[in-house]
């Protein structure tokens, strides 16, 4: 996955909550999953992530709700969101993670 692009639309003139700054990740022995990835999602905007399988959707949402660490370049979240500082992320995996042996009935 490579892009760069502001993000945000009509908020776009709003304060940044989030900063993805030239990030670059790959698995190990693999070849590079995202690509010097550049973004900024404003307080408000709301933002989708499109693309096929495999093209490193997932793997920005575990960067961004510090699950993974970028090989390089930065993940910033607005230091003054909540107090104590820390990302203002909630996550739902694609797979069942927690219960795999329960059925939702259960």
């Amino acid at each position: 996955m490579t892009a760069s692009a502001p993000a945000g639309g009509a908020a776009s003139n709003a304060r940044a909550l989030l900063e993805v700054d030239d990030v670059v990740f790959a698995y190990p022995g693999g070849s590079a999953v995202l690509d010097h990835i550049s973004l900024d999602l404003s307080e408000g905007s709301i933002t989708g992530l499109v693309g096929p399988s495999g093209c490193g959707k997932s793997t920005l949402l575990a960067l961004v709700s510090g699950l993974l660490s970028p090989a390089s370049g930065q993940v910033r979240w607005a230091p003054e969101t909540v107090s104590p500082p820390r990302h203002p992320l909630t996550m739902m995996f694609q797979k069942d993670t927690l219960l795999p042996w329960l059925s939702v009935e259960d």
